[in-house]
């Protein structure tokens, strides 16, 4: 039984289209899943669903082996006490009127943890009383992010979902955070990894997701897939993650959006097949959707 299972989920914002289309998407017990793809193309939107920022508009979440609804008030409830989500931009994510270390408190109090446990958690992620007494906005990313994941540990989730925890960060700072990412399998049963930097996904992933207009194009073992990817969309972001070009954000035309494959418009493969959208098949060890392989 798999802990977290996504099945054909249609995800969006209010009553507008869906933003992510059919993804089916699993996570095993002591596995860390990356979601990758170039901004825009609806992983954020993806797991954001997760936690009740974003609408399911179809399809099934089952945790741990219970179907659960996403729309509904005990349905979000029973996601967040399993799923903690630390966000792209954490400081963001804090209250701006409060100390930092007022926050931690009330989330210790939220989960009914003593505070002997806080103090544990706040000094392995070592974060000085100096740096507990700021607001959010005074401290850096790394500092911020350090605190979020804190903040996140004192629910003891099952899963905890990193919104491109390196994005905002320097070359050092991202070796830190690889490695307290490293160190969270300790902590928690799994991990989601959302990001467009494949050295991140890399060094930290099991399990790779590929994601283009709101459609997951392929998926695998990690090292498979970011290693000989099959998809032409994958090695194109390969390509541009190992190049000069941020990685992710790629110098072409948009996706696009409708019936077909949404990398037709910029596919060196694409003929007349591609008008519709291919099924998830099988391939070289990993599941992909693709006419031409």
């Amino acid at each position: 039984m798999h802990l977290l299972s996504l099945h054909e989920l249609y995800v969006g914002y209010g009553r507008g289209e869906a933003v992510v289309r059919g993804a089916d998407l699993e996570v095993d017990g002591g596995t860390t899943v990356a979601v990758i793809g170039e901004s825009g193309s609806g992983k954020t939107t993806l797991i954001r669903a997760l936690v009740g920022l974003a609408d399911v508009m179809g399809g099934e979440v089952v945790l741990e082996g219970v179907s659960v609804d996403p729309s509904s008030r005990t349905g979000i409830i029973r996601l967040r006490r399993a799923i903690q989500m630390i966000f792209q931009d954490p400081a963001s994510s804090f209250d701006p009127r409060r100390t930092v270390g007022w926050s931690l408190r009330e989330a210790a109090y939220l989960a009914g943890r003593p505070e002997q446990e806080l103090e544990e958690l706040v000094g392995r992620m070592s974060l000085s009383r100096q740096i507990l007494d700021r607001r959010p906005g005074e401290l850096s990313g790394g500092q911020a992010q350090r605190a979020a994941v804190a903040r996140a540990l004192v629910f003891k989730p099952r899963i905890i979902v990193a919104d491109e925890p390196s994005s905002a960060l320097d070359v050092s700072l991202q070796a830190r955070i690889i490695r307290l990412f490293r160190s969270l399998k300790n902590d928690t049963s799994a991990m989601i990894l959302v990001t467009h930097d494949i050295h991140v996904a890399r060094m930290l992933a099991d399990t790779a997701y590929v994601m283009l207009g709101g459609i997951i194009v392929e998926h695998g073992h990690a090292r498979s897939v970011l290693s000989s990817p099959v998809h032409p969309y994958t090695r194109e972001l390969l390509e541009a993650g190992t190049s000069s070009i941020t990685p992710g954000i790629m110098p072409s035309v948009p996706p696009v959006f409708g019936e077909g494959c949404p990398y037709r418009a910029r596919c060196p493969l694409a003929d007349s097949r591609c008008a519709v959208l291919p099924d998830m098949h099988e391939h070289d060890g990993r599941m992909v959707r693709c006419h031409a392989q």
